[in-house]
């Protein structure tokens, strides 16, 4: 029994234990760390490794601005973002614009990839605060 063989001090039997332990925690941290890469949203599909986007097959022409601020939401999990976070996460802290330059840019994907941009269904407004992405 292995409580028998930890009060004998059994060495080997301890060093496989924390052995697997260590092995599992690994698989728990790597699986942790991976980030999804393909995304579906609607008739829209982002490539992030390969930064490419397509509507039905063929491909969206947009900037690598604007698939700066498609990667944030993407990966930003449902949550809303304030103007200003995102102007942080994609201008740079040290960028000097206004928050509107996000409104424009919220623009620009909401034509690219909202099946109508007037009643956008993906990329939100979230009042008083900023955005927020929904699949």
């Amino acid at each position: 029994m292995a409580g028998d063989r930890l009060v004998r001090g059994d060495h080997e039997f301890l060093d496989d234990t924390v052995g697997d332990v260590a092995l599992g925690a690994d698989d728990i941290l790597r699986h942790a760390l991976e980030v999804e890469d393909n995304f579906r949203f609607g008739e829209i599909e982002a490539d992030l490794g390969a930064q490419t986007v397509s509507r039905n097959g063929a491909a969206v022409d947009v900037t690598p601005q604007e698939f700066k601020v498609l990667r944030l939401f993407l990966q930003s999990g449902g949550r809303a973002l304030s103007r200003d976070d995102i102007l942080a996460r994609c201008w740079g802290a040290e960028y000097e614009g206004t928050p509107r330059t996000v409104d424009n840019f919220v623009r620009s994907l909401r034509v690219k990839l909202e099946r109508d941009p007037e009643q956008p269904r993906h990329f939100l407004t979230v009042r008083g605060h900023g955005y927020r992405f929904e699949k």
